[in-house]
């Protein structure tokens, strides 16, 4: 018996309805207040958890993405919960880059919302949204659909 779980999740894109730039933060991003809302446009990512001895994170993706946000979002939620295991990901990306749709952050939200209960573990949402925001800004935001502001 295998004791892998798996999910396919849809990460949602966003628009963007309102967009100021407050300013750069220590960190080198910039402080953004938006009003935006989701999409149907969306990035699909097939997740597989395997407790291990070990963490290994494995990322198949046909763009070969260097430091992916997914992978980011993979260790950050390993991390937070203490836990070790193989994590193999398939990333399937339909929002384009570099497009302000918000894709690189929703897939790192997907990624940290999926993982821990694929895991069997909890870990708050303001947590698992918390992990994010330090590499992707609008990761936060993602977690949720629908209509937010940031």
């Amino acid at each position: 018996m295998s004791l892998t779980r798996r999910a396919r999740v849809r990460a949602l894109a966003k628009i963007n309805l309102e967009l100021r730039v407050l300013g750069q933060r220590p960190d080198g991003y910039h402080e953004l207040r938006t009003i935006f809302h989701t999409i149907s446009l969306a990035d699909s990512i097939e997740i597989a958890f395997t407790p291990a001895r070990r963490t290994t994170i494995e990322l198949v993706d046909d763009l070969h993405i260097a430091d992916n946000l997914v992978t980011r979002a993979a260790r950050a939620a390993m991390d937070a919960m203490r836990l070790t295991g193989h994590v193999e990901m398939r990333l399937k990306k339909r929002i384009p880059m570099g497009a302000g749709l918000g894709g690189g952050s929703s897939d790192a939200a997907a990624v940290l919302l999926a993982l821990p209960v694929l895991a069997g573990r909890s870990l708050a949402i303001g947590r698992l949204c918390q992990l994010g925001e330090q590499w992707a800004a609008m990761c936060r935001s993602s977690c949720w659909a629908g209509p937010r502001w940031g």
